[in-house]
C-alpha cells in the first residue's frame, strides 16, 4: 500500500504534466495568426481544427 507521501509525490508529478501540456496549449495560441483565424468563429475553434 502506497503511503501518503507517495501518493502526493505522485500528484505532484500529474499536475506538473498537467502544466506542461498547458504550457504547450499556450504557446499555439500565442502563435495562431489572426487572419489565418478570421474565418473560424473562435479562436478556440481554430486551435481545434490546428490540432
Amino acid at each position: 500500500m502506497a503511503s501518503a507521501l507517495e501518493i502526493f509525490l505522485q500528484i505532484e508529478d500529474i499536475f506538473q504534466m498537467n502544466l506542461k501540456v498547458i504550457e504547450k496549449i499556450q504557446k499555439i495560441i500565442d502563435q495562431i495568426n489572426v487572419e489565418e483565424s478570421e474565418n473560424f468563429e473562435t479562436p478556440l475553434k481554430y486551435l481545434k481544427k490546428v490540432i
